[in-house]
C-alpha cells in the first residue's frame, strides 16, 4: 500500500525531530549545560522542526493550517506546537503528544550514555 505524499512529508519532519534528539544527546555528553551557542541553536532548530512536523500534521489529519501561521508556531513553540495538535486531533493528539515526547527524551538519553560510554 503506498503512502500518501502528505505522510511521508510528516514522517521526514518527524525523522527531523529525532535528529535533533540526536544533536541534543551528544552536546549534553560532550559539553557542560549552557555554556555554548549549541544549546541556543538546538532550541531553534527543535523550535523550526516542530513547527513543520505540526504544519503537515495539520495536512495529514484533514484540517490543513495556513502556511503563514508556522512563524507563529515556530516563534511560540513550547506553547503553540502542544496546543495546535491537541485542538486538531483532541485525545489522540495528547497520546501523540505523549508519545512523541517520550521518545524524544528517550532517544536523547540513550545517546548521551552512548557517547559518554565511547568517550570514557
Amino acid at each position: 500500500m503506498a503512502r500518501s505524499p502528505k505522510r511521508r512529508a510528516r514522517n521526514f519532519y518527524l525523522l527531523g525531530l529525532y535528529v535533533v534528539a540526536v544533536l541534543s544527546g551528544v552536546r549534553t555528553a560532550l559539553l557542560p549545560p549552557w555554556t555554548h551557542g549549541t544549546d541556543v541553536a538546538l532550541r531553534l532548530g527543535l523550535g523550526l522542526v516542530l513547527a513543520h512536523v505540526v504544519l503537515a500534521d495539520a495536512r495529514v489529519a484533514g484540517r490543513p493550517l495556513p502556511q503563514s501561521v508556522g512563524w507563529q508556531i515556530w516563534f511560540f513553540w513550547p506553547v503553540a506546537a502542544p496546543g495546535v495538535v491537541i485542538a486538531l486531533r483532541k485525545w489522540p493528539g495528547v497520546l501523540y503528544l505523549v508519545g512523541h515526547a517520550a521518545l524524544y527524551l528517550l532517544v536523547a538519553a540513550v545517546v548521551a550514555l552512548g557517547v559518554r560510554w565511547l568517550v570514557a
